[in-house]
């Protein structure tokens, strides 16, 4: 436990999960729609859009582990890294669902997926800042 006060608010692991991973499908689709409006217009080139496939990855695996993680509250490694599996799983099935199974670059995609939630997991790992300015001092007995 970290010993922060459990105020009652937060959600369970499958609830927050689900929410995550709705974030992160739906900020993909809206940000696929965005990539793909700024290339009908000729604002980017065709050949730049793997970078922006992976910027988009990137930021929809991000948010939707930072939601997660902000509405399960607890094990923050694990709601991390397993919001960007089951992201990375959807994503798997909807290129078998709509794409006939074609499974190329999923592995660049999932190690796309691990780098976003790995850094919502370790975001959270840094120490708290002690209050008073005085040294730390351990009481003796």
């Amino acid at each position: 436990m970290s010993g922060k006060w459990n105020s009652g608010r937060a959600m369970s692991i499958p609830k927050g999960l689900a929410l995550g991973n709705g974030i992160s499908l739906g900020l993909t689709l809206l940000l696929s729609l965005g990539l793909a409006g700024l290339i009908s217009r000729e604002r980017l080139q065709w050949e730049q859009i793997g970078y922006g496939i992976f910027i988009i990855l990137f930021i929809s695996a991000l948010l939707g582990a930072a939601v997660s993680v902000n509405a399960v509250k607890r094990q923050r490694l694990m709601i991390a890294m397993g919001s960007g599996l089951l992201f990375w799983a959807m994503l798997i099935a909807i290129t078998a669902l709509f794409f006939g199974g074609q499974y190329d670059g999923m592995l660049v995609t999932g190690l796309i997926i691990l780098a976003a939630s790995g850094t919502v997991a370790l975001m959270g790992l840094r120490r708290e800042k002690r209050r008073g300015t005085a040294p730390y001092r351990r009481k003796g007995r």
